[in-house]
């Protein structure tokens, strides 16, 4: 019987071992033992025998903790079969699925690899797929696990080649890009024992034992809602490949909150249980958690890698990176791909004594919030006026508290008399019937007239406000959004810059942002050409006759709804469609 988790028989092994390992200062007895720890502990094998630079107190745990602790002893005897392979790899844990989420550069991919080397000297029949995001970085990862096993021509071999001689790949096998076949393997599959492929590609006809998943979510394939959608359906399509004993690790890190991995972390564990392990490259102290990023110092955090990701080279990748990628990538903490970020200096730049041109409509609107409580959301109003020839949006004032319903309709009435604006545009509020008959009453005990609001429903889309809020971005940089100073400038400039485009933004607000995102359904996207200007004044005067005829005709005889109205009502105010910011600028908005 072989020892242990051996498959040659012991006189086979003493052959091996007196060619390869003699003379080294082993005995038959330890070599054997070395061989089985290399089985059995994963740590041991890359940091004792591969001599990767792991360390105990980051590389331990998913070394001997989280991935796959195996043990092949007794499986193998003289004609066994893949049969019993088989069972043999679905008995080495109950949980058959690993998610492992770690900083980038703390050893990840490299100890996947280990751990792929490992079920080789277990289970030299065994298959394995990589999957990466991207055709070269599976090569790369495969490249690396062949490297471990080959031996050039003239070239003294390691301490493994020396442990596990079978294995050894000889010649151009061990350093090109095709799959490698374990020299050590007994049956024959169609399979090899390693290979690799892109998470796009066509993968039917393929089984595996273990999917490796290793950085297949990246930049390239989570930078949109379709290009998620791909990665999701071809990835979970993948693990259709995997054999009913076998198992999966995905391996990377976080780029979009609704990426593979956001996916996979909602599935409940009594539906589909998998082991996960989600660390970051520094954890804020307790009392530390609601400090901003750039603003913790050393002694505020606990690191996870100081002697690679120590605090100053962390520091240098925020302020290089961003704090959306820092976030993703070094905390696993995704924030929206949307990146917003608004700097102090830039908007007290565009701050003024007074509006830069006083031509042009008037514009009100109001991010409104109606729940009454002492942890309510603010309200906020933004009074802009727009210069239609140079497109450049002036904001005059900027009102935000936090205010009960009938406060609210007060608020609105006493800004609209304040400002006789041309035009305003409300975010509809919950429970907006009864406000609306309350601001319809306000208005008429103070004789102001409400008939030129537009209500704004609710957009539910993910990430539908910081979509808006990062067209500002746009503004300011082409120094199309300036704002008059005023007592509201701090409170202003506040909002703007702890601003992240989170959907949770740590208690921050977020509301005077809003409100001024909003003045952009009134801005096209350039300038009109002055030899054009009077033509399109014209077709814009066309078409608001038509629209008013077709409102009223409406209103009268079909009731249309509030959503309907608005829609169709909201080009009356703006330039002719093609002029539209709606389809063009970062700050899209659906209406």
């Amino acid at each position: 019987m072989p020892y242990k988790s051996e498959i040659l028989e012991n006189d086979e092994l003493e052959k091996l071992f007196r060619l390869w390992a003699k003379g080294t200062g082993v005995t038959f007895e330890q070599w054997l033992d070395l061989r089985d720890r290399c089985r059995k502990d994963l740590y041991f094998l890359g940091k004792n025998v591969l001599k990767k630079d792991l360390v105990p107190h980051v590389h331990g745990e998913p070394c001997r903790e989280f991935l796959v602790q195996k043990n092949f002893d007794g499986v193998y005897h003289a004609g066994y079969t893949l049969e019993e392979v088989h069972r043999a790899i679905e008995r080495q844990d109950p949980i058959h699925e690993r998610v492992w989420l770690d900083p980038r550069g703390s050893y990840k991919s490299t100890i996947h690899g280990l751990d792929c080397t490992q079920w080789l000297l277990n289970c030299p029949d065994i298959r394995i797929l990589i999957l990466t995001g991207e055709s070269t970085l599976g090569s790369s990862m495969l490249r690396e696990i062949k490297h471990y096993f080959h031996l050039p021509e003239d070239s003294e071999p390691t301490e493994f080649h020396r442990l596990f001689p079978e294995y050894i790949v000889r010649g151009d096998a061990g350093e090109n890009r095709s799959p490698l076949v374990c020299p050590a393997r007994r049956h024959f599959q169609k399979e090899a024992s390693v290979w690799s492929n892109g998470v796009t590609a066509t993968l039917s006809g393929w089984h595996c034992d273990i999917l490796a998943g290793d950085d297949f979510v990246n930049d390239e394939n989570s930078g949109s809602e379709d290009s998620r959608a791909t990665v999701k359906a071809k990835y979970d399509n993948a693990s259709n490949l995997v054999d009913q004993w076998g198992f999966q690790n995905h391996i990377g890190t976080r780029y979009d909150p609704d990426d593979w991995f956001g996916h996979r972390l909602k599935v409940p564990q009594d539906e589909a249980p998998y082991k996960i392990l989600l660390r970051s490259a520094w954890t804020p102290k307790p009392g530390y958690e609601n400090v901003a990023l750039k603003d913790l110092t050393e002694d505020m955090v606990t690191l996870l890698f100081p002697e690679k990701l120590s605090y100053r080279a962390l520091r240098k990748i925020l302020f290089r990176d961003g704090e959306r990628l820092f976030r993703c990538q070094q905390l696993n903490q995704p924030v929206s791909g949307l990146s917003v970020s608004f700097d102090e200096d830039v908007l007290r730049a565009h701050f003024e004594p007074k509006a830069r041109v006083e031509q042009g409509p008037l514009c009100m609107t109001w991010d409104t919030a109606l729940t009454e409580t002492a942890k309510a959301d603010f309200s906020a109003c933004c009074v802009a006026r727009h210069s239609v020839d140079k497109q450049i949006c002036n904001v005059l004032e900027i009102q935000c508290d936090r205010w009960k319903q009938s406060e609210l309709a007060v608020a609105i009435v006493l800004a609209i008399r304040k400002w006789r604006p041309d035009r305003i545009l409300i975010e509809k509020p919950s429970g907006d019937e009864l406000f609306r008959m309350e601001l319809q009453r306000v208005a008429q005990k103070y004789g102001v007239s409400v008939a030129n609001i537009f209500w704004l429903p609710i957009d539910k889309r993910p990430n539908a406000k910081a979509n808006r809020i990062k067209g500002l971005e746009t503004l300011l940089a082409a120094d199309r959004l300036w704002f008059v100073s005023g007592s509201w400038m701090d409170q202003t400039v506040e909002q703007f810059v702890k601003y992240t485009g989170e959907r949770k933004n740590k208690g921050h607000k977020d509301d005077i942002p809003d409100a001024v995102s909003m003045q952009q359904v009134w801005l096209a996207a350039a300038p009109v050409p002055v030899a054009d200007a009077e033509e399109v004044r014209k077709k814009v005067e066309e078409e608001r006759k038509k629209l008013i005829s077709k409102l009223w005709y409406e209103r009268i005889f079909e009731t249309p709804s509030d959503a309907e109205m608005i829609r169709k009502a909201l080009p009356k105010e703006v330039a002719p469609a093609k002029q539209s910011p709606l389809g063009t600028l970062p700050g899209r908005m659906h209406l």
